[in-house]
């Protein structure tokens, strides 16, 4: 934290994610790589049922804009996650419950 946050009680500034230039691969300041998140899909609208957290894998694939891509246990639920930790939906994507994949963008994070 700066002195200035800290004498206005503001939070220390949060910690951004290094891009490795060689495989892409995001990783926390002076720390292993990024290999999976937790990637929150909201309930079903109108129904005001919880949140679910879906862990995704790195998979070792990049996006044509050179992000990593991240996918479920099964496979079919493909993300590109950024520096934002948002997370994105690859087109093709299958929604966990089955079928399209209705959401555009979704909160993503790290896991140990």
């Amino acid at each position: 934290m700066d002195e200035h946050s800290a004498a206005i009680g503001g939070a220390p500034p949060r910690r951004q994610a290094a891009r490795s230039a060689k495989n892409g691969e995001e990783s926390a300041p002076h720390g292993p790589p990024i290999r999976r998140y937790g990637i929150t899909l909201p309930g079903t609208p109108g129904r005001h049922g919880p949140p679910t957290v879906l862990v995704v894998h790195l998979t070792g694939d990049l996006t044509a804009e050179g992000l990593p891509v991240y996918a479920d246990e099964s496979g079919a639920f493909r993300v590109q996650i950024g520096d934002d930790r948002v997370a994105q939906p690859l087109a093709g994507a299958d929604s966990p419950a089955g079928g399209a994949v209705p959401w555009q963008c979704l909160h993503a994070e790290p896991l140990p």
